[in-house]
């Protein structure tokens, strides 16, 4: 009973450094909601990052955040703002909605 319990422990630690490993190989949210930005059509040397707010979910389940961008050289000043979620922590993250914004709001 007690070398089970051995085993079962170590393969529990081997899942949660692997799940670490896989977090870590993940882009960050910053460069998936930029590759987002482009696939709209937005040049990717226009954007500069303003910002981004994060929401944790319970444990790293259920994240989300918006991250901001500012489009160098319009007038008015125009916005992008894109939000992001992750259903767990060693996913990788999914662009959901990308909005412009005049005026910089």
């Amino acid at each position: 009973m007690k070398r089970l319990r051995v085993i079962v422990g170590i393969c529990l630690a081997l899942l949660f450094l692997a799940s670490l490993v896989a977090c870590a190989l993940q882009p960050a949210a910053v460069d998936v909601a930029r590759a987002k930005c482009i696939e709209q059509g937005w040049p990717a040397d226009d954007l500069v990052h303003a910002g981004f707010h994060h929401t944790s979910g319970w444990l790293g389940l259920g994240e989300h955040q918006t991250v901001d961008f500012v489009v160098k050289d319009t007038k008015p000043l125009k916005r992008v703002r894109v939000t992001m979620r992750r259903p767990v922590y060693f996913v990788a993250w999914q662009a959901v909605d990308c909005q412009e914004q005049a005026g910089g709001q």
